[in-house]
């Protein structure tokens, strides 16, 4: 069968060859591991077909291709297909008909051999850059970019070997000291070992073996993979540091704890050198937090000891990167990590609580990430925590950044159910006390004050099942009295925690309360510039929705029915719509569905339309012939008289009963309609008043006079005269941007057929005066 697939790659069958390449990919998928003997002498002829002149499908090639490197596996298609990119070192341009297989390589190589990549690709990649060495030393910049840019290719394939390899204990170290080597003297290279290193690592994990080999270098890589991330060279690129910091974060977890250690407090003593530059203390918190996740229990304790000074730095940046340090601490699965916590649980409270009047805004995130977690492990007689730091969280819920509220939100909810376990008390006295020092919030500025509320709509929502009846009480008549408030944020809150009571609570708890809703909502409703009308009347309709028209009438004031009855008419003819049959709808669905088009024959019955001819959309129409007959039959209905005019009363009568003074009006009118008619054409002007006004029923004149060549007519016979001191008669034709537009190409086309026309007549014309003169 793959034999008789692959005979379709056949010149011959060229049309069909984006099917037979799709059908090669699946083949190849399903079947190339198993059946490679057979598949990989087929793959010569597939990489042929790319050399082809005018082969545009390289995409189902390279898919092909890769499927096979995929199944197969690289040793075995670089066996049939050689790359052959070290033959033409001596010519320039080199023949390299292969290289393009270099990125197809690198998406699909997995599960392979390191001893592949180290014996047989490595050597061509040296060969590679020794030539582009040469050329760039004889001041061939281009010859050396290229040859710069292929061996830079060959070694991006190694990401794909460390994906999964099968020989790591026999290949890996052989292969470690000449990557160890290359990080420290190939900085084009270091993004590209430091990833493959990463992925070897995760390959491996599970499989005790080569993990213990992978891991045996790690004090080889470590110093210098730390070095490459704390160096202060300007060169180094970003994405240089990022790829190195993962390698560090992969290799550290299947690092032995005593090595994890020293590199630890190696990197805590650099941090408290007095002539450290910035950027260096960053990158040294960044490398302590990586390790923070693997130091055994004793060395956590050095480690909390040289952060917390940190926290009450004057730079916003270290103290995030020392709350990510702790951050990484807290969040950590491993064991030493949950006892040292537990063990230190009320030191690492006093010193959050102790850094929150020095903590920077851009620490927010990292330190609300902490205090998640601190949250969760809080027992009893730890009430004075969740007090400290209430009002932060609840300032925390107005801040600008996104992610920021809703860590905010969340660590609200969580405080919520850590009172109820610190307290000691019943769930709906827990919730009680919390709200009210929540509450504590209302005296202080316009900021605060709706801050606080908002966080009273987050915890009345999440714990509306616990609440009572007499918190929900003094917290709507506290929401009805702000909303008479002149601070705009103020209120604003408040409407939007009367939608979450509204939505919530049961009608139960809410009824004895609504009079004094509706009072404090239509405040804001009778002005017309009030920024909460909208707002008002949305609450208004939500109580209506929830308690009927009739209760909510009851207790409205006068002046608020005209409102209310404008709800209940809208509120009816919005069920209407919605119970009302669809035949109408159906029937307009009809009516505005896509018109038709309709093909004007010729009536004498001639030669059938042509489809083909451009001049076809000048016989399209868009209206139905049928229709346009029946309104001609209809028009025929009305009477005429001896000239052939209609005769049309206003009142129905008989025939013969037409008034004469009708009748001499109408042969008046068209009379006059007849000269007006015959002294245009002879073209005369009509004298007369003519319309005035500014609306689109004035009358315009004509945009422009088509009566090009009038001064050439003769008066007493056919054709055009000569004029002395003027160009012989021709026929003018304005050079109009128009004549091009392809939508109006066969409407204007009639112009240059009437001058074709013209000109055959006169001539013909012409010939038979000058045979009769003869």
């Amino acid at each position: 069968m793959y034999t008789a697939v692959v005979k379709g790659l056949e010149f011959k069958y060229r049309s069909s060859w984006r099917q037979v390449l799709k059908t090669l990919a699946v083949f190849h998928r399903v079947a190339g591991d198993k059946c490679h003997s057979v598949m990989a002498q087929q793959l010569p002829a597939l990489v042929s077909l790319r050399s082809l002149p005018g082969f545009s499908l390289s995409s189902q090639l390279e898919e092909a291709l890769g499927t096979a490197i995929a199944a197969m596996g690289p040793e075995v298609v670089l066996t049939h297909v050689p790359l052959d990119l070290d033959s033409g070192g001596d010519v320039y341009p080199p023949e390299l008909p292969t290289s393009w297989l270099l990125p197809v390589l690198r998406d699909h190589i997995s599960h392979s051999r390191l001893a592949f990549f180290r014996d047989h690709l490595l050597p061509i990649a040296t060969t590679l850059r020794n030539t582009g060495e040469r050329y760039q030393g004889a001041g061939k910049k281009m010859a050396a970019k290229l040859y710069t840019t292929l061996y830079h290719q060959v070694w991006s394939l190694l990401p794909g070997f460390c994906r999964g390899p099968q020989d790591v204990p026999d290949s890996f170290p052989g292969l470690a000291r000449i990557l160890g080597t290359a990080l420290t003297a190939k900085p084009q290279l270091r993004i590209t070992i430091a990833t493959s290193l990463r992925q070897l690592v995760e390959s491996c994990r599970g499989k005790e073996e080569e993990v213990g080999v992978v891991a045996r270098f790690s004090k080889n890589y470590l110093p210098i993979l730390f070095n490459l991330y704390t160096s202060e060279e300007e060169e180094e690129e970003e994405g240089v540091r990022l790829a190195v910091l993962q390698c560090v974060e992969a290799y550290i977890s299947i690092t032995d704890p005593s090595l994890v250690t020293t590199l630890s407090s190696s990197a805590l003593t650099n941090l408290s050198l007095p002539n450290l530059t910035p950027g260096k203390k960053y990158r040294l918190l960044d490398l302590v937090a990586v390790m923070a996740t693997a130091l055994p229990l004793s060395p956590l304790q050095d480690l909390l000891d040289s952060v917390s000074p940190l926290l009450d730095s004057v730079d916003g940046r270290v103290q995030k990167k020392c709350y990510r340090v702790l951050e990484r601490v807290l969040t950590s699965e491993g064991q030493p990590q949950k006892t040292f916590v537990r063990e230190n649980l009320l030191q690492l409270m006093s010193l959050l609580c102790g850094s929150l009047s020095t903590s920077s805004p851009a620490s927010k995130k990292p330190r609300l990430r902490c205090l998640l977690c601190l949250v969760d492990h809080v027992g009893h007689d730890s009430h004075h925590f969740l007090n400290t730091l209430t009002p932060e969280v609840i300032l925390c819920t107005k801040e600008t950044n996104e992610k920021c509220r809703a860590m905010a939100f969340q660590l609200l909810v969580r405080m919520g159910h850590a009172a109820q376990r610190c307290y000691g008390l019943s769930p709906e006295e827990s919730l009680t006390q919390y709200v009210g020092v929540v509450l504590a919030g209302m005296a202080g500025s316009s900021h605060l004050v709706s801050a606080s509320i908002i966080s009273l709509s987050k915890l009345l929502f999440e714990f509306k099942d616990v609440v009572s009846t007499h918190l929900v009480s003094q917290l709507l008549t506290s929401m009805t009295a702000l909303l008479s408030s002149k601070r705009r944020e103020v209120v604003k809150a408040a409407f939007g925690f009367i939608k979450i009571t509204i939505r919530v609570l049961p009608v139960a708890d809410l009824s004895p309360h609504l009079e004094e809703l509706i009072r404090g909502v239509l405040c804001w409703s009778a002005d017309p510039k009030s920024h909460f009308r909208l707002k008002a009347r949305v609450i208004l309709e939500r109580l209506c929705r929830k308690f009927g028209f009739e209760m909510v009438s009851s207790v409205t004031p006068a002046r608020g029915q005209r409102l209310l009855a404008h709800i209940k008419k809208t509120s009816e003819r919005v069920k209407r719509k919605k119970t009302a049959p669809d035949e109408s709808s159906e029937d307009e669905e009809e009516e505005r569905g896509k018109r038709g088009s309709w093909i004007r024959e010729s009536s004498g019955g001639g030669d059938p339309v042509d489809f083909l001819d451009r001049s076809l959309a000048a016989r399209i129409s868009s209206t139905h012939p049928v229709q346009i007959m029946k309104s001609q039959v209809a028009g025929e209905s009305f009477p005429t008289s001896a000239d052939g005019k209609l005769l049309i009363s206003d009142q129905p009568s008989e025939p013969g009963e037409q008034s004469q003074e009708k009748m001499e009006l109408d042969d008046t009118e068209g009379g006059r309609r007849k000269r007006k008619r015959e002294s245009t054409e002879e073209g005369s002007e009509v004298g007369g008043a003519r319309g005035g006004g500014k609306g689109i029923h004035r009358k315009q004149p004509d945009k422009m006079d088509f009566n090009y060549g009038s001064e050439y007519r003769a008066k007493k016979a056919r054709g055009d005269v000569k004029i002395k001191g003027k160009p012989d008669p021709y026929a003018y034709v304005p050079l109009l941007g128009q004549k091009l537009n392809r939508r109006k190409r066969a409407k204007l086309s009639g112009q240059f057929q009437g001058l074709v026309r013209s000109a055959k007549t006169g001539a013909s014309a012409g010939k038979r005066q000058r045979g009769r003169r003869k």
